[in-house]
């Protein structure tokens, strides 16, 4: 039902889900009610409606990251609180939008008229070379604003292709001691990877050389 975009407390309201879906929705029910077990989107609506009674305690501040991916529950319940004398203070990027709802972000200051928009064009966690490409691949009309400004970060980026892991540990291995030889130190060299899985073997090549280097 997630990765249907289907909030689980309204899929018995949804007419595209089939049969077995529905079967398969009643015996979930069945389960959480048995062990008096609750789901994220019931605890939301739950809460939703306890601030709806007057009951739930009103925080006097709300900050919301990554609010582009909120969803339709949890935007209510913002909205109530902050009819309550909540302020909230969202962060996000229509771009980063995972559930294809970046109009989300766009309609803010409609639902808040008196909410002020702070605008961080200015890339600077990428290369040029990256916000250049994806410059080029938004539209002329783009309705996210103008584009994004490139940063004055230095660097390159470049794609390397390895025949094994071994061979992938020693380039990084070598282009981690270019770097020392070029007079970085260490400690401004950060090394990032997705994931556990290969287990690789880099870092204690890379902390035996630096060993050897003091």
């Amino acid at each position: 039902f997630k990765n249907s975009k289907f909030i689980i407390d309204s899929v018995a309201e949804n007419k595209e889900l089939s049969k077995e879906q529905m079967r398969q929705y009643d015996l979930f029910l069945q389960y959480m009610s048995k062990f008096n077990m609750a789901t994220f989107d019931s605890l939301l609506s739950m809460a939703l409606k306890e601030s709806g009674r007057g009951v739930l305690q009103v925080p006097q501040y709300i900050l919301v990251d990554e609010y582009q991916d909120s969803k339709p529950n949890q935007i209510a319940l913002f909205s109530s609180l902050c009819s309550r004398g909540s302020i909230i203070n969202v962060v996000g990027d229509p771009e980063q939008a995972i559930f294809e709802r970046p109009d989300q972000i766009l309609e803010f200051h409609a639902h808040y008229p008196s909410s002020n928009t702070r605008k961080l064009s200015n890339n600077y966690r990428s290369a040029p070379s990256i916000v250049e490409i994806g410059n080029e691949c938004r539209s002329v009309e783009d309705p996210l604003g103008p584009q994004r400004s490139i940063s004055s970060i230095d660097g390159l980026v470049s794609c390397e292709k390895f025949r094994s892991h071994r061979e992938q540990d020693d380039w990084v291995i070598s282009w981690v001691n270019d770097l020392f030889n070029a007079g970085n130190k260490y400690e401004e060299i950060c090394i990032l990877f997705k994931g556990v899985q290969p287990k690789y073997k880099v870092l204690p090549y890379i902390m035996f050389y630096k060993t050897l280097e003091y």
